[in-house]
């Protein structure tokens, strides 16, 4: 129930004033922490590198291995093309990309919950997802480990959004949005889109013509458009993934990509399967504390607050949700509620069931059967931390709707069912887990700058300022302004184990066929012997060695753990040419770049 106070603030929160919020949030963390994004070795330097690749004039999947659909890339090299291919195009595009997200996750919100919690949402999604920051930073919105990854979740929300736009007002625009935003979907990662078809599933449910609010015409009107949606949509997004079938990351790829995951640390970690038996106790503490916490509030609510005669009570109770809940931040850690996302969100899929085959005639039940298919998408797309729900890690994408949908639960349906089934009231449950929530940003927020304030050194180059660690910067910063001066136009250069930003500062495009070099994509002797051949066919002008420790499959050090046979062909080869700091792999926490021509 909405109170005069909260209505009066719903007037003044227009979509104008959200979009400004939203869109000034983003704006100041972008120029607080947007430099301090992204890694030198890991990850982010293949974003930046396989646009280049492509403008160079080489085909993805056949001339390099690339992991993802083949979209983004593309999208890419056409704005690098337009705008140039500094950082700033990189990160303005991540920036647009999360407050796009942000406004969209309020569009879906509202139609659920008031405007103020809907904003909640939208500020969670800021704080917890697009600017947290951990020691590798490549987990993020503006320089992350994926492009595919974040753009790919904002069709996603699309497809979400049109397909609610399109039953709450039947016009065309949404249709046509929701065509575009399933085929690129389609065509980004794997995760993706599973998730898709699990809504191209349930379309069949949720375009029919039993809407009784509508009138004969328009119920007729919406028979000719849900024969496009059946028609229509389904086979383009069933071609499009067969299409993209025939493509090296699909056809060669799942297997394996299924088999690293359980066998490296990554994916093992990912999944939550190295040590399940803590993951599970988190996530049965973390779904008690949601089940308690929210039954000891309207609890409270109902049979204390309700009847206290004094103000100060009410004062007291909330202050002591404060000091519990910053007590539990700090122990569990800021994200211990979505630990639990899954197990909160089953039962409730269970009770949105029950609604839709009870009711599922009636026009009300509209809303009820999206976030249905919404919920389900959103359990599909976590399946890649099954046992590890956390916004650290894959988490930053993948938990994005699922946190979304918990939001929804506690302030709508949890409401709805304590008022319709127990006549009960929930008004300090909603303050109670505001505070919560809004403690749990300003711990992310706080964590995001310790973590943000260990990378001081900033690394100015042509493409663009980044933010080394201390221990990075003079060897870097020295052999980006010293080598790039002896490099030819026409030189080739590859790095190992990983690193091509360097490449990228050097303006050497890469000439690989991988983009890394680790124990994932080498380590068995097939691989090791293409990458040898490989070596001796392209010829490469230079080769960098770079201290990127393999920990993830615990075969952490090139050339003694895995590529033994590589580093010994490459000594034949190839000549001391220089090296900036300190020899690679020769000591713990000591850093430098060795760099070898070929004979």
């Amino acid at each position: 129930m909405i109170t005069e106070n909260n209505y009066k603030i719903e007037r003044v929160l227009n979509i104008y004033v959200i979009g400004l919020i939203l869109f000034v949030l983003n704006i100041i963390l972008f120029l607080k922490f947007g430099e301090k994004f992204g890694d030198i070795f890991i990850d982010s330097s293949r974003e930046v590198t396989v646009p280049l690749r492509i403008l160079d004039g080489q085909v993805i999947y056949k001339d390099f291995h690339y992991e993802y659909g083949p979209i983004v890339p593309y999208f890419f090299a056409l704005i690098c093309k337009i705008f140039g291919s500094g950082l700033d195009v990189f990160r303005i595009t991540g920036l647009t990309v999360s407050i796009a997200i942000s406004l969209i996750i309020f569009k879906i919100s509202e139609v659920y919950i008031n405007r103020i919690y809907a904003l909640l949402s939208s500020i969670i999604f800021i704080f917890l997802f697009a600017y947290h920051s951990e020691p590798i930073n490549i987990f993020n919105y503006i320089l992350p480990y994926s492009y595919v990854s974040i753009i790919g979740l904002l069709c996603l929300l699309l497809v979400y959004l049109n397909t609610l736009k399109y039953l709450m007002d039947r016009k065309i625009a949404p249709l046509l949005f929701l065509i575009v935003s399933i085929s690129v979907c389609m065509l980004s990662k794997l995760e993706i889109i599973l998730s898709t078809l699990i809504v191209l599933m349930f379309l069949p449910l949720l375009f029919n013509n039993n809407n009784s609010c509508l009138s004969k015409e328009k119920n007729l009107e919406g028979g000719k458009r849900n024969a496009i949606i059946l028609f229509w949509i389904i086979p383009i997004a069933v071609l499009l993934f067969v299409y993209i079938y025939y493509f090296d990351y699909v056809n060669n790829e799942i297997y394996y990509l299924v088999k690293k995951n359980l066998n490296n640390l990554i994916g093992r970690t990912a999944l939550g399967l190295n040590n399940i038996e803590y993951h599970f106790t988190k996530a049965i503490t973390s779904f008690l504390f949601f089940i308690t916490c929210g039954t000891l509030f309207i609890l409270i609510d109902n049979y204390a607050i309700k009847k206290a005669r004094y103000n100060y009570i009410q004062i007291l109770v909330f202050i002591t949700i404060l000091l519990i809940t910053t007590q539990i931040i700090n122990v569990e850690g800021y994200d211990f509620l979505f630990n639990s996302s899954s197990l909160i969100l089953l039962p409730f899929t269970v009770y949105l069931l029950g609604i839709v085959f009870s009711r599922g005639k009636d026009h009300r039940c509209v809303k009820h059967k999206v976030m249905l298919v919404i919920t389900l998408s959103s359990l599909a797309l976590t399946f890649r931390m099954a046992f590890n729900n956390t916004t650290n890690f894959y988490g930053f994408y993948l938990l994005v709707p699922s946190s979304m949908c918990i939001i929804v639960v506690i302030y709508y349906y949890i409401p709805l069912i304590a008022r319709k089934y127990f006549n009960k009231r929930t008004k300090l449950l909603k303050i109670a887990f505001t505070i919560y929530f809004s403690t749990m940003c300003y711990s992310s927020f706080s964590n995001t700058v310790d973590v943000s304030e260990e990378k001081n050194k900033r690394l100015t180059t042509d493409k663009g300022a980044l933010y080394l660690y201390e221990y990075q910067y003079d060897a870097t910063q020295y052999l980006i302004n010293d080598f790039k001066s002896s490099l030819n136009k026409e030189d080739t250069v590859m790095v190992l184990p990983e690193g091509y930003m360097l490449n990228y500062f050097l303006d050497v495009v890469p000439t690989s066929y991988n983009n890394s070099h680790l124990p994932d994509l080498t380590a068995d002797s097939e691989r090791e012997l293409s990458l040898i051949q490989e070596i001796d066919e392209k010829k490469f002008d230079y080769i960098f060695i770079v201290p990127r420790y393999a920990f993830e499959w615990d075969l952490p050090v090139l050339g003694k753990d895995y590529l033994i046979d590589t580093i010994k062909h490459i000594d034949d080869t190839y000549n001391f040419y220089a090296l900036y700091g300190t020899m690679p792999f020769s000591e713990d926490g000591k850093y430098g770049v060795l760099i070898l021509k070929r004979k």
